[in-house]
C-alpha cells in the first residue's frame, strides 16, 4: 500500500488536522484537492474519511501519526480552541522528536491567534521552525517542497557550476477534485 519501500509502515504522505467546521471549507475545497489532485498525488489522511467509526479518538491520532510521514497542522484561532486539534500537535510533535525527523508541518490560515492563547509547545514550534502561510503567492510551491518526495519527482540536475544538486519538478496543483 505504501509508495515508499524504505518504511513500508507509512501508508500516508500526510496526516492533515483541522478539527473546526470553520475551517471545513477551505480543506475541502483548496487543501485537499490541492495534495491528492495536484502533481505529484499524495495520500492524505482524513479523520472523517479515514479513522474507523466506533475507536477511541486518541487511539486515532496516535495510528494516523505514526502511519503518515508527515503531519499538517492547519492553525487557525479555530483550530486553538479544539482541544483535539490541540493534541493531535502534540502526538505529531512527540513522534518528530522521536523520529529525529521534520513531520510537522503547519500552515497558517488567516491570522495567527495571539500568543497567549498558544499552547506552550506549540508557541516555541511556531517560534523557532518555519510556517507556509495560506495566501502566499508561492503556497503550493513551498508546501510541496516539505511534503514528501516520491522518488520519480526528485531529479538530479548536474552542469558545470552545480554538483549533485538536488531539483523538484513542479506542477501548479488541479483546483477540482480528482
Amino acid at each position: 500500500m505504501c509508495v515508499y519501500a524504505r518504511n513500508p509502515s507509512y501508508h500516508y504522505h500526510t496526516h492533515l488536522t483541522f478539527f473546526s467546521f470553520k475551517d471545513e471549507e477551505f480543506v475541502m475545497k483548496e487543501l485537499v484537492p490541492g495534495l491528492e489532485c495536484g502533481e505529484p498525488k499524495y495520500r492524505v489522511c482524513l479523520h472523517y474519511r479515514d479513522w474507523v467509526p466506533g475507536e477511541y479518538i486518541q487511539n486515532q491520532i496516535m495510528q494516523s501519526v505514526e502511519a503518515s510521514r508527515r503531519t499538517i497542522v492547519v492553525l487557525s484561532s479555530s483550530f486553538i480552541e479544539s482541544v483535539w486539534g490541540q493534541l493531535e500537535f502534540r502526538a505529531a510533535h512527540s513522534q518528530a522528536l522521536q523520529d529525529r525527523t521534520n513531520r510537522l508541518i503547519i500552515i497558517v490560515y488567516g491570522k495567527i491567534p495571539a500568543e497567549s492563547e498558544l499552547d506552550e509547545k506549540l508557541k516555541l514550534y511556531i517560534t523557532t521552525k518555519t510556517y507556509v502561510r495560506w495566501g502566499d503567492s508561492k503556497f503550493w510551491d513551498k508546501l510541496r517542497y516539505i511534503m514528501p518526495h516520491p522518488p520519480d519527482l526528485v531529479q538530479k540536475k548536474r552542469n558545470k557550476n552545480i554538483d549533485n544538486k538536488l531539483e523538484l519538478s513542479k506542477s501548479p496543483p488541479k483546483q477540482s477534485m480528482c
